[in-house]
C-alpha cells in the first residue's frame, strides 16, 4: 500500500514555512522543513542515499546567503537538483533532477524569470501568497508532472490500471527489465505506487476546487480556445474520467498499416478496473467552447453543422477502430486491447434557453453523447462538492 506525497519545503521565514505545512497537510503532503539550502542539500543526501520519497520541492528563491558562484540560494538549489546526474532516484524509480519544482518569491520575481528560461516546467508564485493561489502552483506542477510521466508510460508500450487499491502497470508486448525514459526507471511496483500518489492528490478537495475553479473561469473567458481546453483536460483528465474511468490517452495517433489513413481523437478513455472489457472504454472529441448548438431556421430547431460534423468525425473513428485490418495497431497502442468505444463528443455552452429541445434533439443522435463543458464542469463540482461534505 502506497502513502502519502513527500515534499521537500525550503524557506528561511519560519512563519511561512510552517503555514506551507499546514496547507500541504490538507492535500495528505508530509513535509521536510529546511530553513537554508545547508538543511534541503543534507536532506537531499538521505534521499539519494535511500532512493527515498521525495515527490516535489518548493522554495524561496532569494534567501539571506549566497552560493559560492554568487547565486541567490533559492537559484543554486533549482540548478543543483536539476543538474543532478540521471541514476540519481527517489521513490526507488523516479529521476530527482525532474521532480517538480515550485518556486515562491519575493523580491526576486526577475531572477525567477530568467531561470524558467532556462527550465521552462518550474512553477513560478510571488509573495505575498494566498492559499488558492499556493494550491494552484501545487497543483499545476504535480498535474503537469503526472500527465508527462503517463504520456513516458504509453511512449514505451505501458498502459496502467486501478486494481486492489492502487495503480498497475501493463503492457502488451514485453517490455526490457529497468527500461528507462526521461523521467523513471521502470520498478512496476514502485513505479505504480508512485504514480498513484500523483493521482489521488488530484482527488484532495481542496486541490479538485482550485481547478473546478479555473475550468469556471476559462469557460467564462471569451478568447478560451479548443486547445486550451484539451491542455486543462489532459492535466486534470478527472474532468472526463469520472467514477468509470481509471486512465487515458491523450491525442493518441493511429495510422493504419495499408492505407495511410491518421486518426487523432483528443481522448480515450480506459474503464476503471477492468481494461479488457472492450465495450466500456470511451472516446472523446472536444470542439469550440463558444461553437453554436443550434441552427435555427424559420420554424424548426435543429442541431448545428458544428455538431454534426463532431458527430460524424466521432463516427468515422469508430469506423477505424472496428477495421479489422487496424487492430494490430490498436493493440499496441493501448495495452493489448481493441477498445470497442462509447463516442462523446463536448461541444459549446449550455442554452440558457430551448433546453429541453437540446435534450430532445440530442436524444435523436444515435451512437453519439453529446454534452456540453457546462454539463462536464457541473458534474465535476457536484463530485467535489461530495468530497468536502466527507472530508475528504
Amino acid at each position: 500500500m502506497f502513502h502519502s506525497l513527500t515534499s521537500l519545503v525550503v524557506e528561511d521565514d519560519q512563519a511561512i514555512r510552517e503555514l506551507y505545512q499546514e496547507v500541504l497537510a490538507t492535500i495528505d503532503v508530509s513535509c521536510f522543513l529546511a530553513r537554508g539550502n545547508s538543511d534541503a542539500f543534507d536532506y537531499l543526501e538521505r534521499v539519494k542515499a535511500a532512493r527515498g520519497d521525495l515527490d516535489f520541492i518548493v522554495s524561496d528563491i532569494v534567501r539571506p546567503g549566497k552560493s559560492q558562484r554568487g547565486e541567490y540560494e533559492g537559484v543554486a538549489l533549482v540548478r543543483a537538483i536539476r543538474g543532478t546526474h540521471d541514476d540519481v532516484l527517489v521513490n526507488s524509480c523516479f529521476r530527482l533532477r525532474h521532480l517538480p519544482i515550485v518556486v515562491i518569491t519575493g523580491g526576486g520575481f526577475p531572477l525567477a524569470l530568467q531561470l524558467k528560461d532556462s527550465f521552462p516546467e518550474l512553477q513560478i508564485r510571488e509573495k505575498p501568497l494566498h492559499v488558492e493561489e499556493f494550491l494552484s502552483a501545487i497543483s499545476d506542477a504535480l498535474t503537469s508532472y503526472r500527465h508527462a510521466v503517463l504520456s513516458g508510460l504509453q511512449r514505451v508500450g505501458l498502459s496502467v490500471f486501478w486494481k486492489e487499491g492502487r495503480y498497475r502497470l501493463a503492457t502488451a508486448y514485453t517490455v526490457p527489465a529497468h527500461r528507462e525514459t526521461k523521467y523513471f526507471v521502470i520498478e512496476p511496483t514502485e513505479l505504480g505506487n508512485a504514480y498513484s500518489r500523483l493521482v489521488l492528490v488530484a482527488d484532495r478537495s481542496p486541490i479538485a476546487g482550485v481547478a473546478v475553479s479555473l475550468f469556471e473561469e476559462m469557460l467564462n473567458n471569451a478568447r478560451t480556445t479548443e486547445r486550451d481546453l484539451q491542455r486543462f483536460l489532459e492535466l486534470h483528465p478527472e474532468f472526463l474520467l469520472g467514477d468509470a474511468h481509471d486512465s487515458y490517452w491523450a491525442e493518441p495517433s493511429l495510422a493504419s498499416s495499408d492505407r495511410g489513413q491518421v486518426v487523432r481523437p483528443d481522448f480515450v478513455l480506459q474503464p476503471l478496473g477492468h481494461p479488457n472489457r472492450t465495450w466500456d472504454w470511451t472516446m472523446v472529441e472536444l470542439k469550440a467552447p463558444r461553437a453554436p448548438l443550434f441552427a435555427s431556421p424559420r420554424f424548426h430547431l435543429h442541431l448545428s453543422q458544428h455538431v454534426l460534423r463532431m458527430v460524424t468525425q466521432l463516427e468515422d473513428y469508430a469506423d477505424f477502430f472496428a477495421d479489422p485490418r487496424n487492430q494490430e495497431v490498436i493493440r499496441r497502442r493501448f495495452g493489448g486491447v481493441v477498445p470497442r468505444p462509447r463516442l462523446v463528443g463536448v461541444i459549446g455552452r449550455l442554452p440558457s434557453d430551448h433546453v429541453d429541445q437540446y435534450a430532445v434533439l440530442r436524444s435523436r443522435v444515435s451512437g453519439v453523447t453529446i454534452t456540453t463543458y457546462d454539463e462536464i464542469l457541473e458534474l465535476r463540482r457536484a463530485k467535489v462538492g461530495r468530497m468536502r461534505a466527507l472530508g475528504i
